[in-house]
């Protein structure tokens, strides 16, 4: 017995203490964690930013573009998608869009494509309606919504190696 404490009292006084810290260490890592990092720029990219993330989409993307209105005459296709960089605007990449039937490219037409860095996503808009893609990574998904509102096409992308 140590200062009228009994070994069973010193023991529950010691886990409560044990206890108390790790909560406390918690509450701190919890606060750096969130503290601690700094809040993302408020500031718009530098066209520099803005060329750079065009410039790492430029190469060939293969995937399906899968027709949403099946009473239509849509058919569903194996596509591939050329992109280079744009002449015109260094935020726009210039796509070319192919179909693949019995091993042939079929041009399906092309365009100037605006490039949304923050948003990650491509977007091309036609009297018919708009293209969007979201690109992520080596990936990109989207589809075609027509003036309507109608989801037409949807189109998943893989980066050729």
């Amino acid at each position: 017995m140590r200062h009228g404490i009994t070994g069973k009292e010193e023991s529950m006084i010691t886990g409560k203490l044990r206890m108390r810290w790790t909560a406390a260490l918690a509450v701190f890592g919890i606060a750096v964690l969130f503290l601690g990092t700094p809040a993302p720029s408020q500031n718009p990219p530098a066209k520099t930013d803005v060329a750079y993330d065009v410039s790492s989409l430029v190469g060939n993307w293969r995937g399906e573009s899968i027709c949403q209105v099946r009473e239509s005459a849509c058919h569903d296709e194996t596509v591939l998608y050329e992109i280079a960089k744009s002449m015109n605007d260094s935020s726009t990449v210039s796509i070319t869009a192919y179909k693949l039937v019995s091993g042939r490219q079929v041009n399906m037409g092309s365009g100037d494509w605006k490039y949304n860095r923050e948003q990650r996503t491509l977007v091309w808009e036609t009297p018919m309606g708009a293209w969007k893609l979201v690109v992520e990574g080596n990936r990109m998904y989207g589809n075609l919504t027509l003036r309507d509102k109608t989801v037409f096409r949807r189109v998943t992308l893989k980066r050729d190696k």
